[in-house]
């Protein structure tokens, strides 16, 4: 039997960052659009922590965000019936696998760094296979992620610190031109913080969207007992 790491293709950054910028801009509307309406309905639970507030949000945003995928790839417009078998069928369980997710990310790190790293990569697709494989057990997508990384932990490190590079450096030179210009136009600081927020917003999204793209092509790619 050959061993699985010996025959996983390795994944590009620059292959999966293009098809997520190409996403984003086919569809940029109708996802800032979802992520304005999941930003302000997650604020007007305030009476919640702001912990369950992130939680509760980024669930809402990943789901929506493949309803778009699903739109996209079949070329129709975004549906807002399979948006609402989406989110009654998934929210819960990607809302509590998040959890559960941080949970033992924050115990590997407490532990030492290198098992919270070590979790954070091999449970990372987790919440995106339960959205996409709707039919895998709770607890077996937590099987499943580290199924998918196997052979490939180096790899999908990289390419996560490549990611983060990227988008910190991307977000960094944007917020300095455009406050650079702003303060030469005599705007204020109010308006210089509403257009860092709005830079920092489409930074946010970009992020999630290369996320689902990397599992994309890793799910893709993935050939069991290999």
């Amino acid at each position: 039997m050959i061993c699985m790491e010996n025959t996983q293709k390795q994944l590009s950054f620059q292959e999966i960052f293009k098809e997520a910028l190409e996403f984003f801009e086919r569809n940029a509307k109708n996802i800032l659009i979802g992520y304005l309406v999941v930003a302000i309905g997650s604020t007007a639970l305030f009476f919640l922590p702001t912990a369950l507030k992130s939680f509760i949000a980024t669930a809402l945003f990943m789901i929506f965000i493949s309803a778009v995928y699903h739109a996209d790839k079949s070329k129709t417009q975004l549906s807002l019936d399979t948006l609402k078998t989406l989110l009654e069928s998934r929210f819960l369980p990607v809302f509590a696998l998040s959890i559960l997710f941080t949970v033992f990310y924050i115990i590997g790190c407490f532990l030492l760094i290198l098992p919270g790293i070590y979790l954070m990569i091999a449970l990372q697709f987790a919440t995106w296979t339960l959205i996409f494989k709707p039919d895998t057990k709770f607890f077996d997508t937590l099987q499943h992620s580290r199924n998918l990384t196997k052979g490939r932990m180096w790899n999908i490190f990289v390419i996560n610190i490549i990611a983060g590079i990227v988008i910190f450096i991307v977000f960094g030179i944007a917020s300095l031109i455009f406050s650079f210009a702003l303060g030469m136009l005599g705007m204020g600081e109010t308006i210089i913080a509403s257009v860092n927020y709005i830079l920092s917003l489409i930074i946010s999204v970009l992020a999630i969207i290369f996320q689902l793209f990397l599992y994309i092509r890793v799910e893709a790619s993935y050939k069991p007992g290999v």
